[in-house]
């Protein structure tokens, strides 16, 4: 079974139209800030929100929404690996963030995927819900706060927007941590 694909482009200006994905569906529309009062473009990025933590990739990654997938699981992994998919000929392995975080065991409903770049380098995480659109253009770059170890050296940057705190990993290090982790 192949999974249902939603792709997104995480990094759509205000002044953009969206494009066509290969099959000529339109990609997901997602809620996005007003159209500033003076008709500007605004610098609109999408952040996720996994653990209760809010995540952004970094400026230029291709990110795609799944809504499912069939996943299928791995023997003798940890908890964090969920197992693998399949995109479009590649297998992507998928990560649960949340069990990375908080390890306690808890029943995880997820099966909506943000798959995190593509191809060989492609990996997909667990959602709470659907990417957000947030203004960039009202961000302010923050001291980086106390955070989950799993993260800690993987992000690049902290934002505040509309007081809520963002932050910006190195999904690629974070994705290559794990794979070493495994041996």
């Amino acid at each position: 079974m192949s999974p249902e694909l939603v792709p997104i482009d995480m990094e759509t200006r205000a002044d953009q139209r969206p494009q066509t994905v290969p099959d000529g569906r339109a990609p997901l529309a997602l809620p996005c800030a007003a159209p500033a009062a003076d008709d500007q473009p605004r610098n609109i990025r999408y952040g996720v929100v996994v653990a209760g933590i809010h995540l952004l990739s970094a400026p230029g990654t291709l990110n795609e929404l799944i809504a499912s997938a069939e996943i299928h699981p791995l023997p003798r992994v940890p908890q964090w690996i969920l197992g693998l998919i399949n995109l479009r000929g590649h297998l992507v392995p998928v990560f649960d963030l949340a069990s990375l975080i908080d390890p306690a065991p808890g029943t995880s409903a997820h099966r909506r995927l943000l798959v995190i770049d593509k191809g060989e380098r492609a990996a997909a995480i667990t959602l709470d819900g659907f990417p957000l659109a947030l203004d960039f253009d009202r961000a302010s770059p923050q001291p980086r706060a106390a955070m989950p170890e799993a993260l800690s050296t993987h992000t690049r940057a902290a934002y505040l927007i509309d007081d809520t705190e963002w932050l910006e990993i190195d999904f690629e290090g974070l994705f290559q941590s794990l794979g070493a982790q495994l041996g």
